[in-house]
């Protein structure tokens, strides 16, 4: 049975996915997005990618006008709006829908900016911290299936690939799939403040009472990614990123 859906942060990258699976599901989406101008940039224009079948509502979950006016005829709330800031995130989303130019958005976006300008890729650390690299396409799958699955309400599952690779490996396949082999990482010995040596999740209990099962190996998502990248423009600016994260007194 089709059910009306809103999504918080719905025109961000894992909101707008996982509202093209909802709309091919049979469902009816609405986003509530208040379009950051530092994710979506300051003309604050729905997305092009935002699928046109989406009810895009812009406002601000802190506004709790907006809000209940979001929820007015809804069966179920999907909730990814959240401020973005330097070093919130620990895991990793691979997603073509990152915007290239964003110092904020992933890892694999910052080092393929820094690779497609002849640069270097920066590591913090000495390169081997451990990282779970997940497809935003299974992000996707794990949500669905929290939505479909009887009997999970107030569960909580970890969601990622299964799968660790070092930050070192990651920027090595993405020089390689760009077919800029040639350019090596720069390890910078910083340490960025509140970031964990290494992170990946224990997916079992979402494998057993979601049956989620990931789909995209990081080698795979890496060239979806490079097909994307043809005919971008990507700006880097690493450098900026990095003086306010000193600024902000978050590298040692």
């Amino acid at each position: 049975m089709s059910k009306h859906i809103l999504i918080t942060g719905g025109a961000g990258f894992i909101g707008s996915h996982l509202a093209d699976e909802l709309l091919t599901r049979g469902d009816r989406v609405r986003a509530l997005d208040n379009l950051s101008p530092q994710v979506h940039g300051f003309n604050c224009s729905r997305p092009s990618y935002l699928h046109p079948d989406v009810e895009l509502i812009v406002g601000d979950v802190r506004n709790p006008e907006a809000v209940r006016k979001a929820l007015k005829g809804i069966d179920a709330v999907y909730h990814f709006a959240a401020v973005v800031g330097v070093g919130q995130s620990m895991y990793e989303i691979v997603n073509y829908r990152q915007a290239l130019s964003n110092p904020y958005t992933g890892v694999l976006a910052i080092f393929a900016s820094r690779i497609l300008n002849n640069n270097p890729p920066l590591i913090f650390e000495d390169g081997y911290q451990l990282r779970d690299f997940v497809s935003v396409s299974d992000v996707v799958q794990a949500c669905r299936l929290a939505l479909e699955v009887p009997g999970v309400t107030g569960s909580v599952f970890n969601i990622a690939s299964g799968q660790q690779h070092t930050v070192r490996e990651a920027a090595a396949k993405m020089a390689k799939v760009l077919g800029k082999e040639q350019i090596q990482p720069k390890i910078t010995g910083n340490y960025r403040v509140g970031d964990v040596r290494h992170c990946f999740a224990d997916i079992s209990l979402a494998q057993s009472i979601l049956g989620y099962k990931p789909r995209v190996k990081l080698e795979d998502g890496l060239i979806e990614l490079a097909g994307w990248l043809e005919g971008q423009v990507a700006h880097d600016r690493v450098a900026e990123a990095r003086e306010e994260l000193a600024a902000r007194g978050l590298t040692v």
